[in-house]
């Protein structure tokens, strides 16, 4: 098994999750209404050095596991392209992120809307990491 990751990739893909919630959450996307829902503002958190630095580094995790992933897959597939890159960040956010979000949004008793407005975040965010670890390459 020949993995290889392209650690600035991994960079790029980490440091994208942060742009992406930016403009995801502004109040005319879906700040205001996830705002509406939760009664929490997103984009004002309580310890804010403490959460981007801890954002940061759990994005940089998802990154280094997306690359790895795909560099298993790209073995697997013969070869380096975009798509083996963006198929593995779906297949890997569909199983661990919006399956499991799921399961705790139903018993956490939360507004299913909320779920939808997490996992749209969440989706893109992969998606474009993906999107940077295909172009880069692992």
């Amino acid at each position: 098994m020949n993995v290889t990751i392209n650690f600035l990739a991994v960079g790029l893909a980490a440091l994208s999750s942060m742009v992406v919630g930016t403009i995801y959450y502004l109040p005319a996307l879906f700040g205001n209404r996830l705002t509406a829902l939760t009664g929490v503002d997103p984009n004002k958190p309580k310890r804010p050095a403490l959460t981007y630095i801890l954002t940061f580094l759990a994005s940089a995790i998802t990154a280094y596991v997306l690359a790895y992933m795909t560099s298993l897959t790209w073995n697997s597939e013969g070869g380096a392209s975009l798509l083996p890159a963006l198929v593995t960040g779906f297949f890997l956010w569909l199983g661990f992120t919006a399956a499991r979000m799921l399961v705790h949004d139903l018993f956490d008793g939360r507004d299913i809307r909320i779920f939808f407005i997490t996992i749209g975040h969440e989706l893109i965010t992969v998606l474009v990491m993906a999107l940077i670890i295909g172009l880069f390459g692992v």
